[in-house]
């Protein structure tokens, strides 16, 4: 579709001579690509070319390579060492929280839309749960919010979508076998996929991160072709999984987990530049396409109702109540635990997840309700993020221009007594000042 390529194309350019301008409104590069579709749509004469490009094993594939960066690029962002200092509260997110989630959003779509099988429903709760930072990078750099709390936060969103992902896969195998042989025949082809994946993603990470610390050592590499090279990976272990007919996904997580475990070198993030903003660009076009789709789907759905209130609780009730259940008992206080309950964006993962879906699923009408939902939880996520970040901390951290940390004031400095400045100043003559 030229037609898309030079709308996406014209818009990130534009995007990217202004975006410092529109960050200060809170406009990131997602919701303004997001937005930019939606308005493009209307220039998009062909919508049943563009519904068709949608359900192309082109836009499968694309969206499963993107994927993989992504994976491989959240996984070697994880930093073991804040791992440690806030071990108790990712845990009870990611093996408490996350599952709770995911059965409620597996139960609301079950109830919304019963026209869906159980498999679909399955796969839409995999697209609607895992939180992402990526469209909403300025949280997890924001300053006012407490370090812990940026760490808590961040290693969640590195880690859930990993997770989700097998489940998501055996969901999409199980919808397109439910004729083929049910739930024993998708389990035993997604058994396998996943071990071969596993031990794709071992081999790769640990051979190139041991052959990265040789050659760094020797000064074999530059900056630049490290760069290259941290590119290439991901696609490399996501290919060979593929080819190994394992699965691809959590190969290249795996791969991204091992690598950064065993890299030796305090200039990682420059490494993973190159990756990081590759992955930036192809995210802002899914994004950009995401708001095409909303023409599409105005087209083919007849009622919007359900999915706009599966989406709306997605963003609410699915995500906070399950985040504020597991985080009872813990040592954070209470504002805190509502600020990670609330912040809860989606982003690469749900889109690819969307595409991914509305590819495998044969029913067209339950491919279309996929995509709706898909969409809109994704606009609003983004919109709300994006717009009502600032006014949240402005409540739940009141003191970040105050110098205090979600109410506990800092530590003041006692005034010197006369009697102190009188004794220092009486030390002065004795000073030996270097010559």
């Amino acid at each position: 579709m030229l037609t898309v390529l030079l709308l996406a194309g014209a818009l990130v350019a534009a995007w990217a001579l202004f975006a410092r301008v529109l960050g200060r409104w809170h406009v990131m590069g997602p919701l303004a690509m997001a937005i930019g579709g939606a308005a493009a749509g209307i220039f998009i004469t062909d919508k049943v070319g563009f519904g068709l490009f949608l359900n192309s094993n082109a836009a499968e594939r694309i969206a499963e390579l993107v994927l993989a960066l992504v994976l491989f690029v959240d996984a070697t962002e994880v930093r073991l060492g804040a791992m440690k200092a806030v071990r108790g509260p990712v845990l009870r997110l990611l093996f408490i929280a996350l599952p709770i989630s995911m059965f409620l959003a597996w139960m609301f779509a079950s109830v919304l839309l019963p026209d869906l099988s159980l498999a679909v429903t399955l796969a839409i709760a995999c697209i609607i749960v895992p939180v992402d930072f990526s469209p909403v990078t300025s949280i997890v750099k924001d300053t006012s919010i407490p370090q812990r709390l940026r760490h808590i936060l961040n290693l969640e969103s590195g880690y859930n979508d990993g997770i989700i992902t097998p489940l998501f896969l055996f969901a999409l195998a199980l919808a397109g076998d439910a004729k083929r042989g049910g739930p024993g025949a998708s389990l035993g082809q997604a058994i396998p996929a996943f071990l071969i994946a596993v031990a794709v993603g071992l081999v790769v990470g640990v051979a190139y991160a041991v052959l990265a610390n040789a050659s760094g050592r020797r000064g074999w590499f530059s900056a630049q072709s490290m760069r290259i090279g941290l590119v290439a990976v991901p696609l490399l272990t996501y290919a060979l999984a593929v080819t190994l007919h394992g699965n691809g996904f959590i190969a290249a997580f795996v791969a991204g987990t091992v690598f950064r475990m065993l890299r030796r070198t305090r200039e990682l993030h420059e490494e993973l530049s190159l990756a990081e903003d590759i992955s930036i660009i192809n995210n802002m076009v899914l994004w950009f396409v995401l708001g095409a789709t909303v023409i599409f789907i105005g087209q083919v759905l007849e009622t919007i109702w359900p999915t706009l209130l599966l989406a709306a609780l997605a963003l609410t009730v699915i995500r906070m109540g399950p985040v504020l259940l597991s985080l009872l008992g813990t040592a954070l206080p209470g504002r805190e635990r509502l600020l990670i309950a609330t912040l809860g964006p989606r982003g690469t993962a749900s889109v690819v997840f969307g595409v991914l879906a509305f590819n495998a699923i044969d029913d067209i009408d339950s491919a279309a309700l996929v995509l709706a939902v898909t969409v809109f939880m994704l606009g609003g996520s983004v919109l709300l993020h994006s717009l009502g970040t600032q006014p949240l901390l402005r409540v739940l951290v009141p003191s970040a221009k105050r110098g205090i940390v979600l109410g506990r004031p800092l530590p003041r400095r006692k005034s010197p007594s006369p009697r102190a400045l009188t004794g220092a100043w009486a030390q002065l003559p004795n000073l030996h000042l270097p010559r």
